[in-house]
């Protein structure tokens, strides 16, 4: 789970901590993985209230992207008997669930190293996939120095199978017209506090 980044778009904004429905926006991503054999959220300390039995980890450097994220979360997962497929989602999505159980089913008989989600217009979305571990590990090693590094940028020789999931699941919040379109409510002047 990438949990990190400034949100600097949402006027500060915790990201995963906005509320859609009846839960966080991390809550959503959490419950997106309730049956994973180990859940990691890669983000700030801030988090650890909310993280739900998850564990946390922190980006180093803090605010060094989605794959300064990965990179401090994968190792936790380097043990004996660990699961082939790593599942990585962004904590600003608002409502993976579907998305995640269509990539999981065709993970079960992929050849791929990598499977993306992408909606019906074709737009790929980088923070949520599901890859294999041994892969990513090979591909971070590769790529070097995480800090700003794109997603992109660690998936290119993989490269990623496209997965067409249904529609609304790879919706994310980045600015407040995402906000205003999911009836996320914005701390501060854009919003209620």
């Amino acid at each position: 789970m990438l949990a990190g980044g400034r949100a600097s778009r949402l006027g500060g904004a915790v990201k995963p901590l906005l509320r859609h429905r009846e839960s966080t926006l991390l809550g959503t991503a959490l419950a997106a993985v309730r049956g994973a054999e180990r859940r990691i959220v890669a983000g700030p300390s801030s988090l650890a209230p909310a993280v739900d039995g998850a564990e946390l980890v922190q980006e180093d450097p803090p605010f060094g992207g989605p794959v300064a994220g990965l990179a401090a979360a994968l190792p936790l997962l380097d043990r004996p008997g660990a699961p082939d497929w790593v599942v990585v989602l962004a904590a600003d999505l608002v409502a993976p669930a579907p998305a995640v159980h269509t990539l999981l089913e065709v993970a079960s008989n992929a050849v791929e190293a990598s499977l993306l989600a992408v909606d019906a217009s074709g737009r790929a979305q980088q923070l949520l996939g599901v890859h294999r571990r041994a892969a990513l590990v090979e591909a971070l090693t590769a790529l070097g120095d995480p800090d700003g590094a794109s997603v992109r940028a660690l998936l290119r020789d993989l490269p990623p199978r496209l997965v067409t999931v249904p529609g609304g699941t790879t919706d994310d919040v980045d600015a407040p017209a995402d906000a205003l379109r999911h009836g996320i409510d914005l701390p501060g002047p854009r919003g209620a506090d």
